[in-house]
């Protein structure tokens, strides 16, 4: 039967800023070191409404798995620095999909140019399309047909000559597709009955279906539901391109001689007390015994990061950052205000909403991905007793799933490679290589408190302005 693992954190392959000869350390303080050597790189300057986590449950997706990596565009992290699950916990497009088909927006007088821009759409009966409106029709068809073809490119190249096409494309869209003429007389109507009235709406469910069919079947799915297609840029193609690449690296033996403060401390989260790492696995099930590592007497670590944007031509952002803009309609299902977040303060700590399931839907999202941090050329090195050192070596092998350090291994893959470098009396040095590039950590962009509606706008009376009914 091959060995599930149930791996250490990478909390294990870091170190607090308070340091001793003991191999016995704090949880919180490595995460925080750790989390804190990453964001230093790719971050030096933080970002008010930025949220970085990391993996706590190892590498949680490969290059070579788009679906999985499509799977991790689609989900609200919990509000935590180390990520504990991923994706299937609060589909992004759920609660997106919720959020279009569950508010109401301010009402709008009709104005003139309101009228005006429906005439010249409807045609002078006002009962059909006008041709400038058929032919507009024509070339948006086309554009979305060369669209599909850019997120399913499978090289740089090729998407940048399909973009080209597009370009072209909107060239004589402009001229024979009367875009700007139709586009102005939409943006009237757009204006008039706001960003969120039933137009918008509509068009967002459209695109947003479109997506969904554009999935992966293999992609995660309960029953007909599919997550819809989000892409990355750089292409899953181009991550190993050497630019945007930054290395990271720490090693115990020097961080030791350069500390002047001492402590010792212990854990009962069994990740860390590094005498009672969790690196050893249960056999093909659910339950908690396995093997730990009994002593580590010096580690160190080594890999590449890069940042990869996340592009979701399915999700209109207003919906998330337009916070007065719409509010929830009246539904006999939910009887407190829910909120999808309550917003931030400044200094990044997230609040906790009161209630947050709207028509029996959690809604909650307190954060949404906008970076997937990859990693590669992942290497670790131990000094552990030789028993142990068989265990990581037999462990890296069994293909079984589980994680290795945060950025080995995960739950799809185990694998890892051990090379023995020297042998003294039981003890044993090691490097443990992970093989490709994965996914480790997200960077994501903060909720404001949403829905807030203004009072002082002109609601409908199927809106819900806040509080309970």
């Amino acid at each position: 039967m091959k060995t599930s693992l149930r791996l250490l954190s990478f909390s294990a392959v870091v170190l607090s800023t308070q340091v001793c000869a003991q191999t016995s350390y704090k949880v919180d303080d490595a995460y925080k070191q750790m989390r804190d050597e990453i964001r230093k790189t790719i971050t030096p300057t933080p970002i008010p409404g930025n949220w970085f986590s990391i993996a706590a449950v190892g590498a949680v997706a490969e290059a070579d798995d788009p679906p999985a990596i499509n799977e991790l565009a689609n989900f609200c992290p919990d509000p935590a620095d180390e990520i504990s699950r991923f994706g299937g916990i609060r589909p992004l497009d759920l609660v997106y999909e919720k959020a279009i088909t569950g508010m109401v927006a301010p009402v709008f007088a009709e104005t003139d140019a309101l009228k005006k821009a429906k005439t010249y759409l409807r045609g002078p009966t006002g009962s059909s399309t006008s041709n400038e409106y058929q032919g507009y029709l024509k070339y948006q068809e086309k554009a979305a047909e060369l669209i599909k073809k850019m997120q399913k490119a499978k090289s740089e190249s090729e998407s940048s000559l399909l973009f080209v096409d597009y370009n072209n494309l909107e060239k004589d869209w402009k001229v024979q597709g009367f875009k700007n003429e139709v586009e102005a007389a939409l943006f009237q109507i757009d204006q008039a009955e706001g960003t969120f009235g039933p137009t918008h709406n509509f068009h967002r469910t459209e695109v947003l279906g479109a997506f969904r069919f554009a999935g992966d079947t293999k992609h995660w799915a309960v029953n007909s539901y599919l997550s819809p297609a989000s892409s990355v840029t750089p292409l899953v193609t181009a991550w190993e391109n050497p630019s945007g690449w930054y290395k990271v690296a720490f090693d115990s033996k020097t961080y030791h001689k350069e500390s002047s403060t001492t402590s010792k401390s212990s854990s009962s989260g069994g990740f860390l007390h590094l005498g009672g790492l969790l690196i050893g696995g249960t056999k093909g099930g659910g339950s908690d015994d396995g093997w730990r590592v009994s002593d580590v007497k010096n580690y160190g670590y080594s890999f590449e990061i890069k940042r990869v944007r996340i592009i979701r031509g399915w999700l209109d952002p207003r919906v998330f950052t337009t916070a007065g803009g719409w509010t929830w309609k009246k539904t006999n299902d939910s009887k407190d205000f829910p909120m999808i977040s309550a917003g931030y303060t400044n200094k990044n700590e997230i609040i906790a909403p009161k209630f947050s399931v709207y028509d029996n839907l959690p809604v909650d999202c307190p954060m949404i991905p906008s970076e997937m941090l990859i990693a590669r050329n992942r290497s670790i090195t131990l000094t552990t007793s030789r028993s142990d050192y068989n265990q990581v070596s037999s462990s890296g092998s069994s293909g079984g799933g589980g994680m290795l350090g945060g950025v080995l291994g995960g739950s799809t893959r185990s694998s890892w490679t051990t090379t023995k470098i020297t042998e003294n009396g039981e003890d044993v040095t090691y490097r443990i290589d992970a093989p490709g590039t994965a996914v480790i950590g997200l960077m994501s962009q903060l909720v404001g408190g949403l829905p807030a509606p203004d009072p002082n706008r002109n609601w409908p009376d199927d809106a819900w302005t806040g509080g309970s009914k």
